[in-house]
């Protein structure tokens, strides 16, 4: 969920980009750098998450 909450959310946002700058350039910048961004995002999310429940044992099975 979080990754869908960075990256680029619809093609309505790709187009608007599109036109304002009219250049596929930017368009392609913005696609790929918010994807990397949510990537790493949620990557450091689920390591630390995994880092808290690991450590504290909430959700160790018996």
């Amino acid at each position: 969920m979080l990754f869908c909450l960075v990256s680029t959310a619809r093609v309505a946002i790709v187009a608007m980009t599109r036109q304002q700058t009219d250049s596929w350039t930017w368009v392609l910048f913005q696609f790929f750098a918010l994807t990397a961004l949510a990537y790493v995002v949620t990557f450091i999310v689920y390591q630390v998450g995994s880092l808290l429940v690991g450590q504290s044992g909430l959700m160790r099975s018996r």
